[in-house]
């Protein structure tokens, strides 16, 4: 699939750079940009992908089912995978991507971390803001914090969303 998208990389090559990049900063958070259901792909392959983020163990990930984009050489390409196939691989994806971040976010526990505000969580209860690492994260505070930087302990991980306390200094 990495071939066909004209990537000049291999699973291979990411595991091991990744494997390299973690041994010389156990701390390093990495994201990555997936698309499900490339014109040709098949359920084997997506599988491979899957396997990846076991191994990997990817902090946060950005994912898209692949739709066609006109002038691209990939909307030329036949394209056999239903949108309803899609979407259920986009799920199975994403229930594994939270259980791997269901197993590192605990390591957070007890750090501080760099917040950048972006405003309210969905309840509108809280503030909501992304770590350095990309981690969604959430503590009380007030609107004047929204679209700074600010320090947060981090006392739970219950899911893809850390939890804090704002330090005040």
């Amino acid at each position: 699939v990495l071939k066909s998208m004209r990537r000049q990389t291999t699973g291979k090559s990411i595991k091991e750079t990744l494997a390299k990049l973690k041994a010389a900063m156990p701390d390093i958070h990495v994201r990555t940009t997936l698309i499900v259901g490339f014109p040709g792909e098949t359920y084997e392959e997506f599988l491979d992908t899957v396997d990846m983020l076991e191994k990997v163990k990817f902090n946060s990930l950005y994912t898209f089912i692949y739709s066609p984009r006109v002038g691209t050489r990939a909307a030329s390409m036949p394209d056999e995978i239903s949108a309803e196939e899609k979407s259920r691989w986009f799920q199975e994806l994403w229930k594994k991507q939270e259980e791997v971040v269901a197993k590192i976010s605990p390591a957070m526990i007890g750090t501080t971390q760099r917040v950048l505000v972006q405003g309210y969580n969905e309840k509108q209860t809280m503030l909501w803001g992304k770590t350095e690492g990309n981690m969604n994260c959430e503590f009380e505070g007030d609107d004047s914090l929204i679209g700074n930087f600010v320090n947060v302990k981090i006392t739970e991980s219950p899911n893809f969303v850390l939890k804090g306390t704002l330090i005040t200094e």
